[in-house]
């Protein structure tokens, strides 16, 4: 059978993805051609029959290597597509590019076997259903997975050969380079110097070059807790603030102790990504995590057996996601003024309609007992009022003399004064 007749009308109704990788960041910067012939299999989709709409590039993994599936979020959503039999063929410019591990590679030819999925890169069109096509594949992952450490060994030998003649460079702290005579400088650059002298500054003030605080807070509607820790987990600070402008200057306080500068300022976690205290910590270059409170619970577990919600504890929880976890969030972006504005100005009027409608709810209860009549109470304010009093045993003393009652009084026989049941799925008696 032709390979070509393998791309049949069933397979062409499902996705064809692209998948490209590429092992480094700096393949990515300086290997431009390949990147773009990745792309460019998009184009060899199109002549195989299969819709632009049906189309897809799973792009994620560029500069991850692909010794492990656990970093490469692509590689994921790739099997989790074939598995679950949305894809008609996978395209790669090469089948090591999918895994460079035998028994990762191994699992997604099964699934594609099973999803009946076509592999297709620039040796041919593989079909897993047929058992001619297997053992290639499973040829070419043994390959893949073996140039690896032929490599590593061409490199270690050439390091060996290089530091054996003295011209072995390795790679230097950031600041420091190597000068056209060999020898080892600080970098001139002024604000290189500058950082570079901050580091030492808080090797001074913490003991430890990562010596970094971390800030967590928990956030509620007037009152915040505060937790501070350093880079071993230990709380150094922690304050009670309240939601104002005097709130914000007692949390200023704790961060400038800590080597808070408004050049390097301490990233903050937080359970929300709004409020007043949010636009006011988002003003400079301070990085602001909004932390989900589902995902703080998650974290509970680490440092508490209990899983009680605590204020103070959480806030600590929060500074130590910072601390251990802070490369799998995302900071708040960098809004303009304007734009943090209309945030802030939105949020109040949330609030406004929140606070209405709290109130309404605990006005409703109250309303059920007063008199129907809008009338009852009305000769109250045309009575006067004795020097000195306020009125108020006026009114009980009306209400218990029966002046203030309804001017269409109810009915004086005892079941009128219960409550009338609702009638579920009839209609009410007529009167």
């Amino acid at each position: 059978m032709s390979r070509l007749q393998m791309i049949t009308s069933s397979r062409r109704s499902r996705l064809a993805l692209i998948y490209g990788r590429q092992s480094t960041l700096l393949q990515v910067r300086e290997n431009t051609e390949s990147t773009a012939r990745q792309y460019g299999l998009a184009d060899r989709a199109r002549e195989l029959g299969w819709a632009e709409s049906d189309i897809g590039v799973v792009d994620a993994d560029l500069g991850t290597s692909g010794r492990c599936s656990g970093l490469r979020v692509g590689f994921q959503q790739l099997v989790a597509r074939v598995c679950l039999g949305e894809v008609g063929a996978v395209f790669g410019l090469e089948v090591s590019r999918l895994a460079r591990s035998s028994a990762e590679f191994g699992r997604l030819l099964e699934f594609a076997r099973r999803t009946d999925t076509l592999l297709i890169d620039a040796d041919g069109i593989y079909d897993l259903g047929e058992f001619n096509d297997r053992p290639v594949l499973g040829l070419k992952s043994t390959m893949s997975e073996a140039e690896l450490h032929i490599r590593a060994g061409r490199l270690h030998g050439a390091r060996k050969a290089a530091a054996k003649r003295g011209d072995l460079r390795l790679p230097l702290p950031v600041g420091i380079f190597y000068a056209d005579d060999g020898t080892i400088t600080v970098n001139p650059d002024e604000e290189v110097r500058t950082a570079v002298a901050d580091v030492f500054t808080l090797f001074d003030q913490h003991g430890s070059a990562l010596g970094v605080v971390r800030c967590g807070i928990d956030w509620e509607e007037r009152v915040h807790d505060v937790a501070l820790v350093d880079d071993t987990g230990v709380l150094v600070a922690k304050r009670r603030i309240t939601d104002d402008a005097a709130g914000y200057e007692q949390l200023l306080e704790p961060l400038a102790e800590h080597g808070d500068t408004e050049a390097n300022p301490i990233p903050v976690a937080i359970e929300t990504s709004r409020g007043l205290l949010v636009a006011v910590l988002r003003t400079g270059n301070r990085q602001v995590f909004a932390i989900n409170p589902m995902a703080a619970a998650r974290y509970r577990d680490r440092h508490s057996v209990s899983r009680k919600k605590c204020d103070p504890g959480d806030a600590l929880v929060l500074a130590n996601i910072l601390r251990t976890d802070m490369h799998a969030h995302r900071p708040l972006p960098q809004d303009s003024s304007l734009a943090r504005a209309i945030a802030v100005l939105a949020r109040a009027q949330q609030d406004a309609l929140w606070n209405r409608q709290q109130i309404a709810n605990q006005l409703h209860p109250a309303a059920r007992v007063l008199p129907r009549s809008p009338g009852s109470f009305r000769h109250l304010g045309q009575r006067p009022i004795s020097p000195g009093s306020t009125g108020t045993a006026e009114c009980r003393a009306d209400l218990v003399s029966g002046r203030a009652a309804d001017p269409h009084p109810a009915p004086s026989h005892p079941e009128a004064c219960r409550p009338q049941a609702r009638h579920r799925g009839r209609s009410r008696p007529d009167a």
